[in-house]
């Protein structure tokens, strides 16, 4: 019997263009699988290392020397179409420690990179920005990296007091939407806002009062034409509540808050809110009652200009928080590391 006939692989070049081309979720999800998401190509061990953020085709990931110090973690920005990356200096200890005192090893101090949105402009070389967050109970720093100069600076920075308006900086969770940065936690009844339009201006920004039986924290989205959502999943009643209003120039609009709630499907299954990115919430959701110790759970996506929801897949891995690869470069264009 002749031996089974192996097909050919792929050149590395053909699955990036086919990569690049992709429009949909479900499409992007399919054909994640042909390419190295694996980051096999940073420095060894590369199991070691972790997604910090992804945006506008770049993926930034850090690994951590030790747990009690989060802010010498080491970091790498990286290009997974082009197998490039590019590791980046930890932030100076006189500069750390001049703008936030005894944070390196503090406790209640809660240190976030991500990276800074491409500023649309047409560039000789690839250029990018990696940004910090450096929360207290008492303030946030927010420090940039630049890849043209090499070199950390101290950028901006806000006080939460006398009122603490934010309760707990170390439990928010960024999102990106209409060109700003936002960190809510749900119980704040405020969110955290990072202009990169307006000199990476940081202020503070009252949302619309949630109104559902138990959520399971908020989400800030992109529903088009300048407007911003703030999501809010009913634990017990499966639906979502959604907030939109106009957001232009680091502000809201005279009108008022426009309210709509969301059926979700598969009424006997939980639900959560895993990411949000370019206009679409993905959400995850499995089932109440299984006998399975792991049971496998459904990923489905939302589109907020539409409100169209569409089943992604089906996994036995659970995504704590994710990070959605979109906003990808045109097909064909040069790397962006």
């Amino acid at each position: 019997m002749a031996p089974a006939r192996r097909e050919p692989s792929l050149p590395d070049e053909i699955l990036e263009d086919i990569f690049l081309r992709l429009t949909t979720p479900s499409d992007l999800a399919r054909a994640a699988a042909a390419v190295d998401f694996s980051f096999s190509f940073l420095p060894s061990p590369a199991g070691s290392w972790r997604v910090c953020d992804a945006r506008d085709g770049r993926v930034l990931l850090s690994r951590s020397v030790s747990a009690s110090a989060a802010a010498f973690a080491d970091l790498a920005a990286c290009d997974p179409l082009h197998r490039r990356y590019v590791q980046i200096p930890r932030i100076p200890g006189d500069l750390l420690s001049s703008s936030c005192p005894f944070a390196p090893y503090h406790d209640s101090v809660e240190f976030e990179r991500f990276l800074a949105p491409d500023s649309g402009e047409e560039k000789d070389e690839p250029s990018f920005q990696v940004l910090c967050s450096v929360r207290s109970w008492y303030s946030a720093v927010i420090f940039v990296f630049s890849s043209v100069t090499g070199d950390w600076s101290r950028l901006t920075s806000i006080s939460f007091l006398p009122h603490r308006a934010i309760k707990d900086p170390k439990v928010l969770v960024r999102y990106y939407a209409c060109g700003c940065f936002y960190w809510v936690n749900g119980w704040d009844g405020y969110t955290l806002v990072l202009d990169p339009r307006d000199d990476m201006k940081l202020s503070l920004v009252e949302l619309p009062r949630i109104q559902v039986t138990q959520h399971q924290g908020l989400a800030i989205g992109d529903a088009g034409e300048d407007r911003l959502c703030v999501i809010a999943l009913d634990y017990w009643r499966h639906t979502l509540a959604l907030h939109c209003r106009t957001w232009r120039n680091n502000g809201f609009g005279p009108e008022k808050w426009q309210h709509q709630i969301i059926p979700l499907p598969e009424p006997e299954y939980c639900w959560y809110i895993k990411g949000a990115a370019d206009g679409y919430l993905l959400l995850k959701a499995f089932p109440w009652d299984s006998s399975q110790h792991q049971p496998e759970a459904l990923y489905f996506t939302l589109e907020l200009k539409t409100l169209l929801i569409e089943r992604l897949c089906v996994s036995d891995h659970h995504i704590c928080h994710a990070h959605l690869y979109a906003s990808f470069p045109p097909p064909l264009s040069p790397p962006s590391i």
